[in-house]
């Protein structure tokens, strides 16, 4: 939940009114947030020395669009309570505010939602509607209990969801400064409680000054920092080769799969707090992505043994590659695996068209500097904050 503050902001200085912002040559899971990061470090007997194995930014990746998204969307219809909620109202919700569980048809609603509150705070917009249309998807998520949209008549002015101990949410930038954040908030700590979940954890960007102040004065102390990197490519990429012994190829669905879902569950096991997601789970945010390309990922052999991965995300017409996942195997880091893969996919992203790539990491990883050495540069950052319900 990145936007549930109860003060009005003004949009960035500089942002156009009613237009979606296009980003600088210097990016979210929405869920960049929900897509799992970049990981390459060391494994986890180096935890010790400061240099640690690099886990995966979630819920920070959301993709930008080059024209405004509508911010139409479903009237709210009959309300339905779910868990939560007092014959279909949050409790403290402003008089004349509904709100009920979500549906996939929902969607577009929550697409607008993202979008205007991604353009008040950083002036851009961040969401693809494939990228919420996947959240519906995830294994175990109950979307008319676990996701719930408020309307005042037939306007939907704010959203929030929880999966597992993550939440997001937000509130159209029009309707903030009403506590519509802080009845989400309580909210999604309720769900997560009755769940049985020992805690919530939900991502910001640290432009979003007041809903940062909600979260500290709502009792949420920062888990870490997270950033969102960038290449421009205005002249073609650096070639970094894989070293000696080393054979890249493309990713070949169905054959790569369990492979490719094994060597990244394991890398990102070594992140302390992180335990194994199921294939299913990790299959239906990644590789059955719309966006996923895998004629762009990359796999790294040493004779038949996976020993890293890279798999990329292509939205079509939009400028901007995206590196969704990278890993290498614990025994094979520190040779330069990782910058060659990074280096092969940025190479094919630029032969498709692309004017640059991006990808996340955070403060945990150990890693800002390796991208910083293949060129790229923090475009954005987040903070990731959590309370723990004992």
């Amino acid at each position: 939940m990145r936007h549930l503050q109860d003060e009005r902001r003004a949009p960035r200085a500089g942002a156009r009114a009613g237009r979606a912002g296009r980003r600088g040559p210097v990016r979210p899971l929405r869920r960049t947030v929900r897509g799992r990061g970049v990981r390459e470090g060391r494994a986890r007997r180096d935890r010790d020395r400061r240099r640690r194995a690099v886990p995966p930014v979630a819920d920070l990746r959301r993709r930008p669009r080059r024209r405004r998204i509508a911010r139409g969307a479903p009237g709210g219809g009959r309300a339905r309570a779910v868990p939560g909620m007092d014959g279909g109202l949050i409790p403290g919700l402003p008089e004349g505010l509904t709100a009920r569980g979500a549906t996939p048809g929902d969607a577009r609603a929550i697409l607008g939602l993202v979008a205007e509150a991604e353009l008040a705070a950083d002036g851009v917009i961040e969401v693809d509607l494939a990228d919420v249309e996947m959240g519906f998807g995830r294994p175990g998520f109950d979307p008319a209990n676990d996701c719930v949209l408020v309307f005042e008549r037939d306007l939907p002015v704010a959203w929030s969801e929880l999966y597992r101990e993550r939440a997001e949410g937000d509130v159209r930038p029009s309707h903030t400064g009403r506590g519509i954040g802080t009845a989400l908030l309580r909210w999604t700590e309720a769900r997560a409680r009755e769940l049985g979940r020992g805690g919530v954890s939900q991502t910001v960007t640290d432009r979003n000054v007041a809903a940062a102040a909600l979260f500290r004065s709502g009792g949420y102390g920062v888990e870490w920092i997270a950033w969102i990197l960038e290449i421009a490519f205005d002249r073609p990429p650096p070639v970094h080769p894989p070293p000696q012994g080393i054979a890249l190829r493309a990713y070949e669905p169905s054959r790569d799969d369990r492979a490719a879902y094994r060597l990244i569950d394991d890398a990102f096991n070594e992140w302390e707090g992180r335990s194994s997601i199921p294939f299913g789970e990790w299959a239906a945010e990644v590789i059955r992505h719309a966006a996923f390309s895998p004629e762009l990922s990359r796999l790294a052999f040493e004779g038949d043994e996976l020993v890293g991965v890279a798999l990329a995300f292509d939205y079509g017409a939009d400028g901007e590659g995206w590196v969704q996942q990278l890993a290498t195997k614990a025994t094979h880091r520190h040779r330069g695996i990782a910058r060659a893969l990074l280096s092969s996919v940025f190479g094919a992203f630029y032969e498709r068209g692309k004017t640059r790539c991006g990808l996340s990491t955070e403060s945990r990883t150990g890693a800002l500097s390796l991208y910083e050495r293949v060129g790229m540069r923090v475009r954005r950052s987040y903070t990731r904050y959590r309370r723990d319900l004992g």
